[in-house]
């Protein structure tokens, strides 16, 4: 198992990593273009960016094309179904630290440039900003932290299921969630198991979403025991 964990995590390490340099070269070199834009403003004109957001999409993104991308591969390489889930976990987790930790880092700079250039037409918007935590550089790392994970487990399950059941098995699968969410019972009910609202504050159930967290992870373990090398639609 350590063998499988430690070749599989310096695959998805190789594979993952054009990608980052990708997303933060551009959001980089967009931001810094905003931010010189907004220097020229002289009317009540605000540009606003979230770095939180962006990684938020990128985690997203990524958990989903995990599945179709690597498991293949890695099982052919001979790496057991178990390694396969543990390596990508443990690799997530890593991926949520790095993407939160360079997303505050980026916050930190660009807050800097503001206050040196007296600029008040660039702001920035975290996620720290919408919940009653303390805005605090820790409470944002770790909350970004934890969006980051439970997003790339998330959308690794969609991934799976999709991968497993084909396009049926795992539209039906959303369908019913979708249906489930439309009820507005259930919904209220649901969301009151993970978030409080306080007025435009959001106050998060840390302990009810890690037992979902790990749910999921255990969902996505179910589903990948038996899961062939090929997806459902090219079988």
């Amino acid at each position: 198992m350590y063998r499988d964990i430690r070749a599989n995590t310096y695959f998805l390490y190789n594979d993952f990593r054009f990608s980052l340099v990708v997303f933060w070269s551009i959001f980089t070199a967009s931001v810094l273009l905003l931010f010189a834009l907004s220097l020229s403003f002289s009317l009540e004109t605000t540009i606003i960016i979230s770095p939180s957001m962006a990684i938020f999409f990128f985690c997203g993104f990524s958990g989903y094309l995990t599945v179709k991308d690597s498991f293949p591969f890695m099982i052919k390489m001979g790496s057991t179904r178990s390694g396969f889930v543990v390596s990508v976990m443990l690799f997530n987790l890593i991926l949520s630290l790095f993407m939160a930790t360079v997303s505050l880092i980026m916050t930190e700079v660009i807050s800097l440039f503001n206050r040196l250039t007296q600029n008040d037409h660039f702001q920035l918007y975290t996620t720290i900003q919408l919940t009653t935590l303390n805005e605090t550089w820790i409470y944002t790392l770790l909350l970004d932290f934890f969006v980051c994970f439970f997003l790339l487990t998330a959308f690794l399950l969609i991934g799976s299921l999709f991968y497993r059941f084909g396009l049926i098995g795992g539209g039906s699968v959303l369908a019913i969630v979708l249906i489930i969410n439309l009820i507005a019972n259930i919904r209220h009910w649901l969301m009151g198991l993970f978030l409080e609202f306080q007025e435009y504050m959001i106050t998060i159930n840390f302990v009810n979403s890690f037992l979902l967290l790990v749910t999921v992870m255990i969902t996505i373990w179910i589903i990948l025991q038996k899961a062939p090398t090929t997806s459902k639609p090219t079988r």
